[in-house]
């Protein structure tokens, strides 16, 4: 598949995609050759990239979806989703060794459309959307700098109660209603807890009247300093 058939094929999927923000969609054919673009097709349940491996990708999911696994020893400590238009990758190709301390595997079926983001190390660039695609990711990196700082203040609470308070101010919210991106089971596994002791501290801020919870909604009833 040429770049041409990529953006018919995928040019919703690619505006949709944080590092083209801005970009004419008339530039995006160029950008990808630029980009070495390359589509794969992968299974469900399929390796993407593996813990240790020294070839790090950069990918965009262009249909499916696919999860980030990050472990502690041979434990799994955090788990990110990454659906249609997410980009991957970024931050492991930028940094030094390039060896992967993550693995990511497909859930369903997935088609991956790779970038070799090497290209823009120790080089000008020529034209102002590749100027603009470095600037789109030096942003996302930054983004993501801030979200593992809000993991790690979240972590750092000392109770319970405290790192779910912490979470819950983090996340965006409307009148103090919060929507969870995802159940109990996988917000334990965000908060780096057990599941069943989650379940009774949230049961018990609902009796204290500091949350009401209906399913993935939480409506903040009465701050709480975390």
């Amino acid at each position: 598949m040429n770049e041409e058939q990529i953006c018919r094929q995928y040019g919703e999927i690619l505006r949709k995609c944080c590092i083209f923000e801005g970009i004419p969609e008339s530039e995006y054919a160029e950008l990808l050759e630029y980009l070495r673009a390359e589509v794969r097709h992968f299974g469900e349940n399929e390796s993407i990239l593996k813990i240790g491996d020294t070839k790090i990708p950069s990918g965009i999911v262009l249909s499916g979806r696919a999860e980030q696994l990050f472990y502690s020893g041979f434990v799994q400590a955090d788990e990110t989703q990454i659906g249609e238009g997410d980009i991957f990758g970024t931050a492991l190709v930028c940094s030094e060794p390039h060896e992967s301390t993550v693995k990511i595997r497909t859930v369903t079926e997935c088609d991956i459309l790779f970038l070799d983001m090497s290209v823009f190390f120790g080089q000008s660039y020529p034209c102002g959307s590749q100027m603009r695609i470095a600037a789109n990711m030096m942003r996302l990196l930054a983004c993501q700098n801030i979200f593992l700082d809000t993991k790690l203040r979240i972590y750092s609470q000392r109770t319970l109660r405290n790192k779910v308070l912490a979470y819950l101010y983090s996340m965006p919210s409307e009148n103090g209603i919060v929507k969870l991106p995802f159940n109990q089971t996988k917000l334990a596994q965000f908060l780096g807890v057990n599941r069943s002791a989650l379940s009774r501290e949230l049961g018990r801020m609902v009796d204290e009247g500091i949350i009401k919870t209906d399913g993935k909604t939480i409506e903040i009833i009465k701050k709480a300093a975390p």
